[in-house]
C-alpha cells in the first residue's frame, strides 16, 4: 500500500513538472496570448454571473412561487452541468485510459496497474469537470447575491462540489469501461 502511495505521488509529480516546464518555456507571444485569454475568460464569468443574477433577480421577485422559482432552475442547472460531466468524462476517459501516449511508458514501468489507473482517473475527473466549475461558480455567486445566502453558502457549494463532480465523472468512466 506504502509503495503504490509513492508511486501514485511520483506519477503526480511527473505532471506536475511537465505542467511547470510548459509554463517556464513559454515565449513572450504565448504569454501574451495567454492573458488574453484568461482576460476574455474572466469577462465571459462575469457575463454569466450578471445574466443569471438579473434572472435570478427577476424570478424572484414573481409572488408566492418567486423562491420557488429560483430554486428549480437552480436545480435544473446543476443537473444538466453534472450530465455534461458524465458525457465528457466518458469522451475524456476513453482517451486518457486507451489511447494516451504515456500508456506504453506507464505499462512498462514496474508500477501496479492499479496506481496508473488512478493516475489517469485523475486526469479524467480534471479534464473532465474544470470547465464545469467555471461555468457554475458564477451561476452560484449570483443565486448567493440575490438570496442573501453569504459566503458561507458558496463555501459549502464549493465544498460539496467536488465530491459531486468526481461521482459524475466516475460513472462516465465506468460507461467507457463498459463500451471497451
Amino acid at each position: 500500500m506504502r509503495r503504490s502511495l509513492k508511486t501514485f505521488k511520483l506519477l503526480l509529480g511527473r505532471k506536475a513538472r511537465s505542467g511547470y516546464n510548459s509554463i517556464r518555456s513559454q515565449t513572450r507571444y504565448e504569454w501574451g496570448r495567454n492573458a488574453a485569454f484568461v482576460l476574455v475568460g474572466l469577462w465571459m464569468m462575469e457575463g454569466l454571473r450578471y445574466g443569471f443574477w438579473r434572472l435570478f433577480s427577476y424570478l424572484d421577485g414573481v409572488q408566492l412561487i418567486g423562491p420557488i422559482l429560483v430554486w428549480k432552475l437552480t436545480a435544473m442547472v446543476l443537473l444538466g452541468t453534472l450530465s455534461m460531466v458524465v458525457v465528457s468524462s466518458l469522451v475524456i476517459s476513453l482517451t486518457t485510459l486507451y489511447y494516451a501516449s504515456d500508456l506504453r511508458f506507464l505499462m512498462r514501468a514496474p508500477a501496479p496497474l492499479g496506481v496508473v489507473f488512478a493516475d489517469k482517473a485523475v486526469e479524467t475527473v480534471f479534464f473532465s469537470s474544470w470547465m464545469i466549475v467555471l461555468v457554475v461558480m458564477p451561476i452560484m455567486t449570483a443565486l448567493s447575491q440575490v438570496g442573501g445566502l453569504g459566503w458561507g453558502f458558496l463555501g459549502g457549494f464549493a465544498f460539496l462540489l467536488a465530491p459531486s463532480l468526481l461521482l459524475a465523472a466516475s460513472v462516465g468512466m465506468v460507461f467507457s469501461l463498459v463500451l471497451m
